[in-house]
């Protein structure tokens, strides 16, 4: 999951035998009533401090307003305005006046669906540039 979200992410116990051991512990054991990872908690606690192991799940922010702004805005505008040329799923104008008034996350959110469409529906990826290689080639 993580390779497919381009994310770096990392397995943190390697070893086969004490992931053969997490593996037989049974769920109940796990988990305590509302209380994911219960026997982790347990066992770090005294280790890593208490307000990191009883804190809330965070999220990960990605910074989409800073990237409309810069080279990546203009790559989501084609592909936005070529979207809306090919198909009649929304009002161009209207998808100009999100990505202009700076709300990146909507626009994110569009910018996902026309590349799913053109990847997918479509079956057009290969007529426009990746991203991250038309990034690569301007440096």
């Amino acid at each position: 999951m993580g390779m497919g979200a381009s994310l770096e992410t990392r397995v943190p116990f390697l070893d086969h035998k004490f992931v053969e051991l997490a593996m037989s512990v049974p769920e109940q054991v796990i988990t305590r009533g509302n209380e994911s990872k219960h026997i982790m908690k347990k066992a770090v606690r005294g280790v890593i401090p208490d307000d990191i192991i009883d804190r809330r799940k965070q999220g990960f922010g990605v910074p989409i307003y800073e990237w409309f702004f810069d080279r990546f805005g203009e790559f989501a505008k084609r592909e936005l305005s070529a979207f809306c040329e090919q198909t009649d799923f929304l009002d161009p104008a209207a998808v100009r006046r999100l990505v202009r008034s700076g709300q990146g996350r909507d626009a994110w959110f569009l910018l996902n669906f026309a590349l799913w469409w053109k990847e997918f529906i479509n079956g057009d990826s290969r007529k426009s540039a990746n991203p991250t290689e038309s990034l690569v080639a301007t440096r």
